[in-house]
């Protein structure tokens, strides 16, 4: 049965990696940022169950540790994928609207410096939201491979 520093390194790699593929047409320091934000999103989702439901008993699998919580994940045309990429793009925009207002101000260094962090927030936000997801899926298929499985409602 995975335990949770099993839960740990899994989601967090898997957010990461997951982050850096969705950000491959972005330059490369944006894609850091990205990736770095999708390792801390995985670790949250691949902690995420077990906050939702801790494990104090064996049998403590529920909803949020169920075939029912994959469902909605994928749902059937993907619509979870979706809201993610349109929230990925609100985030990039943003991000380069930091970016293009930075490259324009030349009034302080500190202005420039905050715009700088606005801009990077952006970016990591961008990977902490498929990073997410992306941990809370590995979270339940380590547990769907256990002993216990996953129950198919809760």
């Amino acid at each position: 049965m995975p335990n949770r520093r099993t839960h740990v390194y899994l989601a967090t790699g898997t957010g990461a990696v997951v982050a850096f593929s969705r950000a491959q047409r972005q330059q490369i320091w944006h894609a850091l940022a990205e990736t770095a934000g999708g390792a801390f999103g995985g670790f949250l989702g691949g902690m995420a169950p077990d906050y939702i439901e801790p494990p104090r008993w064996p049998g403590h699998r529920s909803l949020a540790h169920s075939w029912a919580a994959v469902g909605v994940g994928i749902g059937t045309r993907g619509d979870i994928v979706h809201i993610i990429q349109c929230w990925e793009v609100y985030c990039r925009k943003k991000a380069d609207l930091a970016r293009s207002t930075r490259d324009m101000v030349s009034e302080t260094a500190w202005r420039r410096c905050v715009l700088w962090l606005v801009e990077l927030f952006w970016r990591v936000i961008a990977g902490v939201l498929s990073g997410f997801a992306a941990g809370y899926a590995s979270h339940l298929v380590l547990d769907a491979f256990s002993p216990a499985g996953l129950p198919v409602v809760g």
